[in-house]
């Protein structure tokens, strides 16, 4: 722990035990969300979540049916960008699920993760700082089910947006990593996981909170002279933050690239009254800032600092309410201007107030424990004997326990209450059906995205967040999606489809242009004639005879990133492998170490009791 070991506490030595904790998330989780786990295969009810499942169901298609790399989709817009948009989700962790279990259940099972990775960070993040375990477990509860995170953005089906669950492991990671490599490369894991979860508001949130923490830190934690203790810091904060940019490689360059040809405009001025949004978080969290607050009268050092930060994403949230507001200033920076809703920063704002609640209330429990301790002390008039002395800290921790638990319990209880998802209102939409035909352009709906992938039919509706473009000549009513410009000059027969490749057999009397009923992209290559943007519409030149022409779309760059990320992720896993092996090992042989001396003990205890009896004999 950062702050030397604290006071013995009951709960501290039960809860230590990682699968208590683990069967403690899950019954939570399914107590407040029984939605996730009701109507299996069934979607959200609200159209995102349909939008979001025809992305995904495009990128699984891809890669279980035709074996390719998920960079295109075709199902959407005419077709557009898969891995690069800033949506995608493919190459998050949690998309795995996806391929397990299909795209509705893995949503639903991703959220579950979030969630008790979230618990588990912010309890493991506490304790760190000296928290208490019932204290890092009500905060625990808390942050994981923040009702922003669970009625708001899950109740639009906005599972990318749970990746804020991980930030507490990467201040984990800046925290513990400041003595520890290995922990210095588990924050760099998760902030590269928040980055490949389509971390749009998530990646920049947390790359603020990992600055802001560490500068705090500095100030209030490092004294000038520990050059020792600077540098562990510092080099923390650029290992994590360094190790997460060049794991989410695979999602942020091709995503840059894509905003910088067509960027976000975003004009509007925000502001949210200060007032209005402290009203509406203290309705609900009143306690959390009492206790918070508490922190701050024991002047805790780490009660300052997450308070400290909690402000600061508290004037973010506030928007542009001056020219140099912190919100105003981020509106400069490229790629993070076209965000909007300072709003969210709240949730960031919450885990920080939590973390400084569960100092306040370890230290009331603390107080609690040492008053009844004196109390009797000064009853007795004397020291205590050993046995009161080991049994009566114990004794009164639990009673302190108990007062904790009667007065703070019902208030869990009703934040908890206020975050439930019932079963019966959110995944009501059935699963869609899955038709084999030819692949087909489709007028298509937002409201209905999710059943065009199944169907092999694409969807010619475009709703995205940045303005891809999409050509006015697609149509969903042509009798073949390839067809010649001038049906006199060649002739165009399908030979081969799927998502990255179409393969055609053209007899061409002299030179002429093939339509494809998608949008260009420049990805686009042919290996017979050439590629041609033709408004926007994909089109091919080709030259007179009969050729099979076969089209591919293969985005290098993206293969590049995608292949330094997971051979970046390989070398971090292998390295934290092979050292939890090694100190498994050591573990092990501690213990036959151990197993050993107690033997020896015993046969030198038998030696000396028969020795003893031969002497009483003689």
């Amino acid at each position: 722990m950062v702050n030397g070991r604290g006071p013995r506490r009951l709960l501290d030595g039960v809860l230590a035990v990682t699968p208590l904790r683990l069967i403690l998330w899950i019954t939570v989780i399914a107590a407040i969300c029984p939605a996730l786990f009701t109507n299996a295969n069934q979607l959200h009810h609200f159209m995102d979540d349909h939008q979001f499942y025809n992305w995904e169901a495009a990128d699984r298609i891809s890669i279980l049916r035709y074996k390719q790399l998920p960079f295109w989709n075709p199902y959407y817009c005419g077709g557009m960008v898969s891995a690069a948009a800033p949506e995608s989700t493919v190459f998050s962790p949690d998309y795995i699920l996806r391929l397990f279990v299909g795209i509705a259940n893995g949503r639903r099972l991703a959220v579950v993760l979030f969630m008790m990775l979230g618990m588990e960070g912010v309890y493991r993040l506490s304790r760190e700082c000296n928290g208490s375990a019932a204290a890092s477990i009500a905060g625990a509860l808390t942050f994981a089910t923040y009702d922003k995170l669970l009625k708001v953005w899950l109740g639009m089906g906005w599972v990318n947006f749970f990746g804020f669950e991980l930030v507490p492991w990467v201040v984990l990671g800046l925290v513990k990593g400041r003595t520890s490599v290995a922990w210095r490369l588990i924050g760099g894991l998760a902030l590269g996981w928040i980055a490949l979860s389509a971390g749009t508001y998530t990646a920049p949130y947390t790359g603020i909170a990992l600055v802001a923490v560490t500068v705090c830190v500095l100030l209030r934690y490092v004294s000038p002279w520990d050059k020792a203790a600077l540098k562990g810091t510092v080099a923390s904060l650029v290992t994590v933050a360094g190790l997460g940019v060049v794991l989410g490689v695979a999602k942020l360059v091709p995503m840059a690239i894509l905003m910088r040809q067509y960027p976000r405009v975003f004009t509007p001025v925000e502001i949210n009254d200060k007032f209005q949004l402290l009203g509406q978080y203290w309705g609900v969290y009143w306690l959390v800032l009492v206790l918070a607050f508490v922190g701050l009268l024991y002047r805790d050092v780490w009660a300052r600092v997450f308070v400290a930060v909690a402000t600061l994403f508290f004037l973010l949230a506030m928007g542009q309410f001056h020219d140099w507001a912190p919100a105003a200033l981020m509106k400069k920076l490229p790629l993070v201007s076209g965000l909007r809703l300072p709003d969210r920063f709240t949730v960031m704002f919450h885990l920080f107030v939590v973390l400084a609640a569960t100092r306040g209330l370890t230290h009331a429990e603390d107080t609690v424990s040492g008053v009844l301790t004196r109390l009797w002390a000064w009853m007795r008039r004397s020291r205590a004997r050993a046995f009161e002395a080991a049994v009566l800290p114990l004794a009164f921790t639990a009673v302190g326990s108990a007062v904790i638990y009667r007065y703070a319990r019902p208030e869990l209880e009703e934040i908890l209450e206020h975050s439930r998802l019932p079963a019966s209102t959110y995944y009501t939409v059935a699963a869609p059906r899955e038709v084999d035909q030819p692949f087909k352009q489709h007028r298509g709906n937002r409201r209905d995205a999710h059943v065009f992938p199944p169907m092999n039919r694409g969807s010619l509706y475009c709703f995205v967040g940045i303005p891809l473009p999409e050509s006015a000549r697609l149509r969903a009513d042509l009798a073949q999606e390839e067809y010649p410009e001038d049906p006199s000059a060649a002739t165009v027969v399908r030979k081969a489809w799927s998502p990255h490749e179409i393969r055609l057999e053209v007899d061409a009397t002299r030179e002429a242009r093939v339509f494809v009923n998608q949008n260009y992209n420049p990805h686009w290559t042919v290996d017979v004639g050439r590629v041609e943007n033709v408004d926007a519409l994909l089109a091919v030149t080709v030259p007179a005879g009969k050729h099979t022409v076969t089209l591919r779309y293969r985005d290098w760059t993206s293969f590049f990133c995608m292949t330094v990320s997971m051979l970046t992720f390989a070398g971090v896993a292998g390295w934290l492998t092979r050292r939890g092996i090694l100190r498994a090992r050591v573990t092990v042989n501690r213990w036959i170490a151990l197993g050993v001396l107690g033997e020896k003990m015993k046969e030198e205890q038998g030696v000396d009791s028969v020795s003893e009896r031969e002497d009483g004999s003689s």
